[in-house]
């Protein structure tokens, strides 16, 4: 008897767990990275509310740095950033709460600052959903109450999602080099793999799309919207290969960094790697 009652209680606990783990606000962004000139005054960002539960989100401003290994790191609230965008953005609201699939804008604030040099300006914009379950815990705070006092039992999982895109001012005049210093062709798990440092020169931030080719022109890869935030100048890039599993590559391979169409599909580098 005591197992067949575990069972009842594994299968309502199993029940239960769908509800738990997707009744949740959920986070979406967009655009998802801002560059604009420092002329504008104003920027909108769109909040959606992708999930099917009420969500309360808080919206702040941080600083970020790239490292050499393409990872993006948080830097203290109190830094000496020379370029943080800080300096010249301002954002509201602050707090907002969202139905599921309602939309809100964000609204940022241009300030000119005619004393800071010419330049990329760059913060993050965090958008932290800090309750998934609004309207959960409001229908059901009596009967969880209850719960506590009695023999019953809560299943209570609130794991903050967070959704952060660059935004980007760029003021006066500026400019950026890039350069491919480095090309490796290596073997993981019976594929190639390419290893390759990239260097950016300039005071701006440069973003595009990487594709490989082989001898014959076909595309061994296309990896598209690759960053290098200003000031680090150096990031190494690691593409697996479209190929087969043990195929033996032979002859030339041609790596190209362009713009995105819509930044003007400028190339910015090239290199070739004899095999």
């Amino acid at each position: 008897m005591r197992i067949k009652g575990m069972t009842y209680f594994l299968a309502a606990l199993l029940f239960l767990a769908p509800h738990v783990l997707y009744a949740k606000a959920g986070v979406l962004l967009f655009p998802t990275r801002i560059v604009e000139p420092d002329s504008i005054r104003n920027i909108e960002i769109t909040l959606k509310n992708s999930g099917d539960a009420t969500g309360k989100y808080r919206i702040d401003l941080e600083d970020m740095e790239m490292l050499e290994s393409g990872e993006i790191k948080q830097l203290p609230p109190k830094n000496d950033y020379a370029f943080s965008g800080k300096q010249l953005l301002r954002v509201s609201p602050r707090e907002m709460t969202l139905k599921p699939n309602e939309t809100q804008s964000i609204r940022l604030l241009v300030k000119r600052n005619p004393k800071l040099p010419d330049g990329e300006y760059r913060s993050h914009l965090k958008v932290l959903l800090v309750d998934g379950e609004v309207d959960e815990k409001s229908e059901h705070k009596d009967s969880m109450d209850t719960e506590k006092k009695g023999s019953g039992f809560n299943i209570s999982l609130n794991v903050r999602q967070g959704v952060s895109i660059p935004v980007i001012i760029r003021k006066g005049k500026t400019e950026y080099a890039v350069k491919i210093l480095d090309v490796k062709l290596k073997q993981e798990n019976g594929k190639p793999v390419l290893d390759m440092l990239f260097e950016r020169q300039g005071n701006r931030s440069v973003f595009g799309d990487i594709k490989v080719t082989d001898s014959s022109g076909k595309v061994l890869k296309y990896f598209a919207g690759i960053a290098i935030y200003h000031p680090t100048p150096k990031k190494k890039i690691i593409l697996p290969l479209d190929v087969a599993e043990g195929t033996k590559l032979s002859g030339k391979l041609h790596i190209t960094y362009t713009e995105q169409d819509k930044d003007g599909g400028a190339q910015m580098a090239e290199k070739d790697l004899e095999l």
